[in-house]
């Protein structure tokens, strides 16, 4: 309680509880802060070295999902706050293979993790639509980039 002349005031805890109340509730909070840290880093291309431009980058805690975000124009990312814990990141991009990297994310600290993906993914056609079509000729009767008219393909001999 303060006195200023004929008026008294009296003060009360945070928010206007007891001093009391008000204590065990900012230790509440305080002990429920976790200690975070953040991650960054570049992703490039393993054979040219050229960034890899708008890539995902996700990251797993025990195979749960907990943030993601894309690289930028340099192949650079970061992802923060994240809780001191260990962590797998996945760098994916079309046409290139999926890679994981497991990383210890420190507390108060930032963590630098480049990614390196390659190319070398092996593409099989499987075919389409609701049954198999066999090749329209032998693999010998015709070069890549030759062009049938309706009329070539009529004569072929598979014409399912």
């Amino acid at each position: 309680m303060i006195k200023f002349g004929d008026t008294t005031v009296r003060f009360a805890g945070l928010f206007g509880l007891s001093y009391r109340f008000s204590g065990m509730l900012l230790l509440f909070f305080l002990g429920n802060v976790h200690a975070q840290g953040s991650l960054s880093g570049k992703v490039t291309d393993a054979e040219t070295g050229e960034p890899i431009l708008f890539g995902d980058v996700i990251i797993y805690e025990n195979g749960v999902f907990v943030a993601g975000t894309q690289t930028d124009f340099d192949g650079n990312y970061e992802i923060s706050p994240l809780d001191a814990e260990n962590y797998e990141v996945v760098f994916k991009y079309v046409g290139y293979r999926e890679g994981r990297e497991e990383v210890y994310i420190k507390e108060n600290k930032e963590t630098n993790l480049n990614a390196k993906i390659g190319t070398s993914l092996v593409l099989e056609h499987h075919g389409c639509g609701y049954g198999h079509y066999p090749p329209l000729g032998g693999a010998d009767d015709f070069e890549k980039g030759d062009t049938f008219t309706a009329k070539d393909i009529r004569r072929m001999p598979n014409k399912n």
